[in-house]
Protein backbone atom coordinates (compact mmCIF):
# COMPACT_ATOMS: atom_id res chain seq x y z
CA UNK A 1 0.00 0.00 0.00
CA UNK A 2 2.86 2.68 0.51
CA UNK A 3 4.36 1.45 -2.79
CA UNK A 4 0.80 2.43 -4.22
CA UNK A 5 1.13 5.88 -2.72
CA UNK A 6 4.97 6.38 -3.79
CA UNK A 7 3.66 5.60 -7.31
CA UNK A 8 0.13 7.78 -7.13
CA UNK A 9 2.40 10.49 -5.45
CA UNK A 10 4.87 10.42 -8.47
CA UNK A 11 2.40 10.43 -11.16
CA UNK A 12 0.18 13.59 -9.51
CA UNK A 13 4.02 15.28 -9.33
CA UNK A 14 4.53 14.02 -13.26
CA UNK A 15 1.20 15.22 -14.16
CA UNK A 16 1.47 18.87 -12.27
CA UNK A 17 4.07 20.13 -14.33
CA UNK A 18 5.56 23.37 -13.28
CA UNK A 19 4.17 22.60 -9.60
CA UNK A 20 7.20 21.91 -8.13
CA UNK A 21 8.76 25.32 -9.99
CA UNK A 22 9.55 27.91 -7.20
CA UNK A 23 9.70 31.35 -8.76
CA UNK A 24 11.64 34.42 -7.55
CA UNK A 25 10.43 37.46 -6.77
CA UNK A 26 11.44 39.43 -9.53
CA UNK A 27 9.58 36.79 -11.87
CA UNK A 28 6.41 37.07 -9.81
CA UNK A 29 6.55 40.98 -10.06
CA UNK A 30 6.86 40.81 -13.77
CA UNK A 31 3.76 37.90 -13.83
CA UNK A 32 1.63 40.15 -11.61
CA UNK A 33 2.88 43.12 -14.02
CA UNK A 34 1.61 41.18 -17.17
CA UNK A 35 -1.51 40.39 -15.86
CA UNK A 36 -2.73 43.54 -14.69
CA UNK A 37 -1.28 45.34 -17.86
CA UNK A 38 -3.61 42.70 -19.73
CA UNK A 39 -6.33 43.88 -17.34
CA UNK A 40 -6.06 47.70 -17.69
CA UNK A 41 -5.16 47.56 -21.47
CA UNK A 42 -8.69 47.85 -22.74
CA UNK A 43 -9.83 49.87 -19.71
CA UNK A 44 -7.56 52.20 -21.32
CA UNK A 45 -8.69 52.03 -24.65
CA UNK A 46 -12.55 52.59 -23.38
CA UNK A 47 -11.27 55.44 -21.93
CA UNK A 48 -9.42 56.78 -24.40
CA UNK A 49 -13.14 56.20 -27.03
CA UNK A 50 -15.06 58.04 -24.36
CA UNK A 51 -12.82 61.02 -23.97
CA UNK A 52 -12.85 60.76 -28.06
CA UNK A 53 -16.78 61.29 -28.04
CA UNK A 54 -16.33 63.72 -25.10
CA UNK A 55 -14.56 65.87 -27.22
CA UNK A 56 -16.68 65.60 -30.17
CA UNK A 57 -19.86 66.39 -27.96
CA UNK A 58 -18.02 69.29 -26.72
CA UNK A 59 -17.35 70.55 -30.25
CA UNK A 60 -21.36 69.82 -31.51
CA UNK A 61 -22.54 71.89 -28.53
CA UNK A 62 -20.18 74.59 -29.47
CA UNK A 63 -21.29 74.62 -32.87
CA UNK A 64 -24.87 74.70 -31.54
CA UNK A 65 -24.60 77.63 -29.16
CA UNK A 66 -22.57 79.28 -32.13
CA UNK A 67 -25.84 78.49 -33.97
CA UNK A 68 -28.41 79.69 -31.14
CA UNK A 69 -26.34 82.63 -30.78
CA UNK A 70 -26.42 83.50 -34.68
CA UNK A 71 -30.39 83.03 -34.19
CA UNK A 72 -30.56 85.21 -31.26
CA UNK A 73 -28.46 88.29 -32.89
CA UNK A 74 -30.64 87.61 -36.50
CA UNK A 75 -33.83 87.72 -34.08
CA UNK A 76 -32.87 91.16 -32.09
CA UNK A 77 -31.89 92.83 -35.24
CA UNK A 78 -35.01 91.83 -36.96
CA UNK A 79 -36.90 93.07 -33.72
CA UNK A 80 -34.71 96.31 -33.96
CA UNK A 81 -35.57 96.39 -37.54
CA UNK A 82 -39.25 96.37 -37.78
CA UNK A 83 -39.63 98.37 -34.15
CA UNK A 84 -37.55 100.88 -36.35
CA UNK A 85 -40.16 100.73 -39.30
CA UNK A 86 -43.42 100.47 -37.01
CA UNK A 87 -41.99 104.20 -35.57
CA UNK A 88 -41.14 106.03 -38.59
CA UNK A 89 -45.24 104.42 -40.25
CA UNK A 90 -46.64 106.21 -36.96
CA UNK A 91 -44.47 109.36 -37.13
CA UNK A 92 -45.86 109.68 -41.20
CA UNK A 93 -49.32 108.75 -39.85
CA UNK A 94 -49.19 111.44 -37.16
CA UNK A 95 -47.58 113.85 -39.74
CA UNK A 96 -50.62 112.93 -42.18
CA UNK A 97 -53.41 113.32 -39.63
CA UNK A 98 -52.42 116.48 -37.88
CA UNK A 99 -51.87 117.51 -41.94
CA UNK A 100 -55.97 117.13 -42.82
CA UNK A 101 -56.73 118.09 -39.40
CA UNK A 102 -57.48 114.74 -37.76
CA UNK A 103 -56.94 116.08 -34.39
CA UNK A 104 -59.29 119.11 -34.41
CA UNK A 105 -57.93 123.23 -34.73
CA UNK A 106 -56.76 125.32 -32.39
CA UNK A 107 -56.25 129.43 -32.69
CA UNK A 108 -52.76 130.36 -32.45
CA UNK A 109 -51.09 133.69 -33.16
CA UNK A 110 -48.53 135.14 -34.76
CA UNK A 111 -45.60 137.43 -33.47
CA UNK A 112 -46.82 140.23 -34.81
CA UNK A 113 -50.15 139.34 -32.99
CA UNK A 114 -52.50 138.11 -35.72
CA UNK A 115 -54.32 135.13 -34.95
CA UNK A 116 -55.01 132.40 -36.95
CA UNK A 117 -56.46 129.19 -37.25
CA UNK A 118 -54.30 126.07 -37.02
CA UNK A 119 -54.89 122.01 -37.27
CA UNK A 120 -53.91 120.38 -33.53
CA UNK A 121 -50.37 118.86 -33.71
CA UNK A 122 -51.55 114.67 -33.56
CA UNK A 123 -49.30 112.72 -31.07
CA UNK A 124 -48.79 108.45 -31.23
CA UNK A 125 -51.50 108.75 -28.71
CA UNK A 126 -54.46 109.53 -31.28
CA UNK A 127 -53.60 106.50 -33.66
CA UNK A 128 -55.51 104.86 -31.29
Amino acid sequence: MVRTAAIAALVLLAGCGNAGRLYSESEIHDMAADEASEQVAPLIARIDELETKLSDLDEAQGKTRDFALSIYDAHESMRKTFNRNVALDNERAVAAMTARGACGQEWAQTEAGQSYVKNKACTTKDLK
